[in-house]
């Protein structure tokens, strides 16, 4: 449910008594699911001179960033400690990762409301 369009959900319930807790899960779900708010975006086609422009920002900023790191090593050498050898940078870089994606997963859950609740 998203993107940029509209979705139209349709619930079905059964009033026999047998099908209770399948009906109430399929109801929780329903008000769950007509919880959940998009922010649609206008999907935008670039030119080449502003695909240029976009190119040239992101390579200024890439310069910004390592001669900010090149300044944090320097004052971390300076001040007599040490940097992590490349090994250890991978490490604690995939460790990093995995800990962001996990935190996207659980959030995905918790925004389309697998709450631990059958649906």
């Amino acid at each position: 449910m998203g993107g940029n369009s509209k979705t139209l959900l349709i619930i079905t319930c059964s009033p026999h008594p047998f099908n209770d807790s399948e009906t109430l899960s399929t109801l929780r779900f329903g008000a769950r699911a007509r919880n959940i708010k998009n922010a649609p975006k206008v999907n935008k086609e670039y030119t080449v001179p502003e695909l240029k422009r976009l190119l040239e920002k992101s390579e200024e900023k890439i310069d910004a960033l390592k001669k900010h790191i090149k300044i944090l090593e320097k004052q971390i050498l300076d001040s007599g400690g040490s940097l992590p050898d490349e090994d250890t940078l991978k490490k604690v870089g995939m460790k990093l990762m995995i800990e962001e994606q996990l935190k996207d997963k659980v959030q995905l859950e918790i925004a389309s409301g697998k709450d631990g609740e059958e649906i």
